[in-house]
């Protein structure tokens, strides 16, 4: 996929500008702020996958970013040689201060001029991306990935919370509707997915629900949404030769009798009477029963309406810092890291902004690095 190649592109800038070798470059050549272009850059890529399949404008953007980033990548390898010629002079400082003082840094003049072109390119990336992925009002585009209840749980950090309130609303023995309805809503990346998944697998719902069905919906038309689809989805028969009303009436079969959960994962549906229509095949379960739906929608959310809706917010600093420690350095370490790795690491990790996605992006491509 371009975009995720690209971002990891930027992501791994973004780490070389945090190196202590080239700080003092990145400050001789007046890239300081170039840190926070890229990450405004890297935020929008994030999201950008869904609109850069249906926008022409977006892949020009993109191709012209590719090469905006190749050109950087080049940029910062003379960042190295110039910082190791840099070091090799004070390292000999005696021995070689007629060097300082007659032989020129090779090319120093056109790296700079060049540095001031590379931060230009990507001001002007910056706007160009803000302007093309602003926020609007339409419907969330298809994706593609789909997902599955699978988890192991032990690759999940910082979620304990969250997954004890969630498990508890689901449990509420006050629940007067024979099916309720529960929204987890949350920016991409931010793990309603994983979240999902935990709550799917917890002992106490196993027990509680004799029933449990996840259904993938992300690659659904957002024109309009396919009911019999849906409900053939979580029948697990996709067969066009299926009529509705055939898979209606074993979906509610099913459903009958049981103290069921659904997980609907990644919805998107913004259009109240679509949504209503397929909660109509959704009746019939013992009470207590529950449709769980993650979605990035906050007007998706408002759209179900009936039952509370669950905000899942970023990682708290410990848990951010713990899940990139795995992802960087491995889940089983004898030893601590390095602490300039640490420094470096932590530095990273408060530009990743506490998002869980953003922080194993980025510290699945630091994984292995050893300090020179």
């Amino acid at each position: 996929m371009e975009v995720g190649t690209t971002l990891s592109a930027v992501q791994t800038l973004l780490a070389n500008l945090q190196l202590p070798q080239l700080n003092e470059i990145i400050n001789e050549f007046q890239l300081g702020d170039l840190q926070h272009i890229l990450s405004s850059i890297i935020a929008v890529l994030r999201d950008a996958e869904t609109k850069y399949e249906h926008s022409h404008g977006a892949q020009v953007w993109l191709k012209e970013l590719k090469t905006i980033v190749s050109e950087a990548s080049d940029l910062f390898d003379k960042f190295d040689a110039l910082a190791e010629q840099k070091q090799l002079l004070k390292a000999n400082k005696k021995r070689f201060r007629f060097l300082q003082a007659y032989t020129p840094r090779i090319g120093y003049k056109e790296m700079y001029q060049e540095a001031k072109e590379i931060k230009k390119k990507f001001e002007d990336s910056c706007k160009h991306c803000q302007l093309l992925f602003q926020p609007n009002h339409q419907p969330v585009k298809q994706r593609k990935v789909k997902t599955c209840s699978y988890v192991e749980a032990v690759n999940i950090v910082g979620r304990e919370d969250d997954l004890e309130k969630v498990v508890g609303i689901l449990l509420d023995s006050d629940v007067q509707h024979d099916v309720s309805f529960l929204s987890i809503v949350g920016m991409g990346g931010m793990g309603k997915t994983a979240l999902a998944q935990l709550v799917y697998n917890h002992p106490r719902i196993m027990s509680a629900f004799s029933l449990r069905l996840w259904t993938c919906i992300s690659d659904q038309d957002q024109k309009e949404l396919d009911v019999k689809e849906i409900l053939g989805k979580i029948m697990g028969r996709n067969n066009e030769n299926y009529t509705t009303e055939w898979v209606q009436h074993q979906l509610r079969q099913q459903l009958s009798g049981n103290k069921y959960l659904l997980v609907l994962d990644d919805e998107w549906t913004e259009k109240h009477h679509q949504w209503h229509a397929l909660v109509a095949f959704l009746k019939g379960g013992q009470r207590g029963s529950w449709v769980v739906v993650t979605t990035r929608s906050q007007e998706t959310a408002r759209v179900i309406g009936d039952g509370p809706t669950y905000k899942l917010q970023r990682l708290s600093e410990e848990s951010s810092w713990h899940l990139f420690e795995r992802m960087a350095f491995g889940s089983d370490q004898s030893t601590s890291p390095p602490d300039e790795l640490v420094k470096i690491g932590r530095e990273i990790v408060h530009i990743c902004d506490q998002v869980p996605l953003a922080i194993r992006e980025v510290g699945s491509l630091l994984h292995g690095l050893k300090p020179e």
